[in-house]
């Protein structure tokens, strides 16, 4: 069964606590002033006159900056728990009474304190969001993902001779006044512009290493078609094939939604219910 996904209001997108409220902030301004950086500082040290490559730059920059943000954005937008006037009052086969909600829980849901809800086939609770990730909003956090690791990959491998010219010290200096640029500046290694380098370097690399880290995860229950508590606690009875588990996160039109956030691509579940390896098991001669 296709369906799309219900939005929340706008009163109910931003972060609860000051914790992910501080590193929603520093999600929302980090990813442009990221741009800012490569626009005033990294392309002006390859490119010293306006021509066609610098042009190319911007614009992937500005794709790459619209895709992170507008999936995030959706990320938020898009209400994970569903919709609770549709489900049964009779407590079903494989269902759970959630005592929290005091409603009927379906399969692969559970209940997020954060979110103070239960949520659709849940996979984990993001905190830089302040929401969770379930079954109609993860095409939005795994793009969002895809692209912030595209974008950090290409900064770092731009970045990086800047960083060593901007350093100026030995070989063997280099990687202790990179992770220490602060002490390599106090004890005046270094100068007041190259502290700042180092430490976007350090603050990009940083970055990059959760993303992969993240994406190693999502990578890994979406070829699987698990969600993170299914994968630690060993449940394969939803790993169908490794096409429909794609179209379980990205929807039917997946080839197309790996490009927007606003393509539509419905999910083949209504989140109440979920394909089997048993129910789609081929028929066998006898």
């Amino acid at each position: 069964m296709d369906t799309e996904f219900r939005t929340k209001g706008f009163s109910k997108l931003l972060p609860n606590t000051k914790h992910e409220t501080a590193l929603f902030t520093s999600l929302v301004l980090g990813v442009p002033l990221s741009a800012v950086w490569m626009w005033l500082v990294i392309l002006p040290d390859y490119h010293s006159v306006y021509n066609g490559a610098v042009l190319a730059h911007f614009l992937l920059i500005v794709l790459l900056v619209f895709n992170v943000m507008t999936n995030m954005i959706m990320v938020m937008r898009v209400d994970a728990s569903g919709d609770a006037s549709v489900l049964p009052v009779i407590l079903k086969p494989d269902w759970k009474f959630c005592h929290w909600c005091e409603l009927n829980s379906p399969p692969r849901s559970y209940h997020c304190h954060e979110c103070d809800t239960c949520i659709l086939r849940r996979d984990h609770h993001c905190k830089f969001t302040g929401c969770c990730i379930g079954l109609h909003n993860q095409r939005f956090f795994f793009m969002a993902m895809i692209y912030s690791l595209i974008g950090l990959t290409y900064g770092l491998y731009y970045q990086f001779p800047i960083v060593f010219t901007a350093l100026g010290v030995s070989w063997y200096m280099f990687t202790p006044a990179l992770l220490a640029p602060h002490l390599a500046w106090m004890l005046g290694y270094i100068s007041h512009w190259s502290l700042v380098v180092a430490t976007v370097h350090c603050t990009a690399l940083t970055a990059w290493s959760v993303v992969i880290y993240v994406l190693w995860t999502q990578v890994h229950v979406l070829l699987t078609g698990q969600t993170q508590y299914e994968s630690k606690n060993n449940v394969t009875k939803y790993n169908v094939s490794t096409m429909f588990n794609v179209k379980m996160m990205l929807g039917q039109r997946w080839y197309l939604a790996v490009l927007s956030a606003f393509v539509r691509s419905p999910i083949p579940s209504d989140g109440l219910s979920f394909a089997t390896t048993k129910s789609h098991e081929e028929p066998k001669d006898i």
